[in-house]
């Protein structure tokens, strides 16, 4: 049996690991939105779509935000470079 390049690539196990992949990613993105919600109170159904848009390594840059922003105003507010701190995924 060959070795194959890309695990990703095998007729079995691409699509489980892919399914797992993603299923992490929304784990990740509901842990977000708990602990936004937890700081903040209900979080609008708007925020909700940006995160769900939103690249998880941009949502873990923003997670020490999230404990020091005293509003979800503050926490949504551009950052210093102009730039929303909450981007849609490419």
């Amino acid at each position: 049996m060959p070795i194959l390049d890309d695990i990703m690539d095998h007729d079995l196990y691409g699509p489980l690991l892919r399914e797992g992949r993603e299923k992490g990613r929304d784990e990740g993105r509901d842990l977000f939105l708990t602990l936004v919600a937890e700081r903040f109170g209900p979080v609008p159904a708007k925020f909700k779509k940006q995160i769900a848009s939103t690249p998880l390594t941009q949502l873990k840059r923003m997670v020490p935000r999230v404990m020091r922003a005293t509003s979800l105003d503050q926490l949504l507010k551009p950052s210093t470079n102009g730039k929303s701190t909450v981007r849609a995924r490419k």
